[in-house]
């Protein structure tokens, strides 16, 4: 598999604080990658540098080979990378139609504004389909404030999709849902990666995800890369069992 996002010596400090110290990672295509560590590791940092809401103060980000580091955001996302987020992130008086059309006109350079009859463009049967996607087909002409928390965040995976993103990062999809919630919104991102090809890198605390999920495991700590491997190589690593997983280290699998 070739490799669709490299990362080379990523740093960001703040003051005295090394949020970020030089991180080096490569995620190949088609790959399922979770990034774990506990609070203040840096992981929404490391998120905020690749996607160039943050810029890097040294090394470089790389998306299919182009070098990106220090793009405004709009631009990396239409080279190929999106991202969704741990607060939920959608306009919430637009219908979940509406939130998702938008990313499809953006994508054509078109604006709503410049089709006040939107009702009829023809990135709506694109919308639809990404709703379609994500199993909110038949919740299409909702406000997103009406739809639950779950059903918000698949509007974003939706959102998110309609891109066409290369790579997805998820900033914790399963922040504030209920078990019930968590399954369908997890079960929903595993079949999108394996039926849409789309390259995923995950945060997320929740153990019994990273472990079910992910292909590999990226594990941070203090802004640096302290264990990088298959899920099992992780949960047996003594290092990682120390500073982070302790009792919740070894999940359901």
């Amino acid at each position: 598999m070739d490799v669709v996002l490299k990362i080379e010596g990523l740093r960001k400090h703040f003051g005295s604080v090394r949020a970020v110290d030089g991180i080096d990672l490569e995620v190949r295509e088609g790959e399922f990658t979770a990034v774990i560590g506990p609070n203040g590791a840096g992981k929404t940092t490391f998120f905020h540098l690749v996607t160039g809401a943050a810029a890097p103060d040294e090394g470089r980000v790389y998306l299919a080979g182009q070098d990106i580091t220090g793009w405004p955001p709009a631009s990396i996302v239409r080279a190929g990378l999106a991202r969704t987020f741990q607060i939920t992130s959608v306009f919430p008086d637009l219908t979940a139609l509406e939130n998702v059309l938008l990313p499809c006109l953006a994508r054509q350079n078109h604006t709503a504004r410049f089709w006040p009859d939107h009702a009829r463009h023809p990135a709506r049967q694109t919308a639809f389909a990404m709703l379609k996607r994500v199993g909110l087909a038949g919740d299409a002409d909702r406000p997103c404030r009406m739809m639950s928390h779950a059903d918000q965040k698949l509007v974003e995976v939706a959102m998110a999709l309609a891109t066409e993103p290369r790579v997805l990062l998820l900033d914790e999809p399963a922040a504030g849902l209920a078990p019930g919630e968590t399954d369908r919104v997890i079960g929903t991102l595993r079949d999108v990666a394996a039926s849409e090809g789309v390259t995923m890198v995950l945060i997320e605390h929740d153990m019994d995800i990273v472990f079910s999920m992910a292909d590999r495991v990226v594990v941070l700590h203090q802004g640096r890369v302290l264990a990088d491997g298959p899920p099992e190589d992780i949960r047996r690593n003594p290092t990682v069992k120390e500073v982070y997983l302790g009792g919740t280290f070894a999940g359901r699998g």
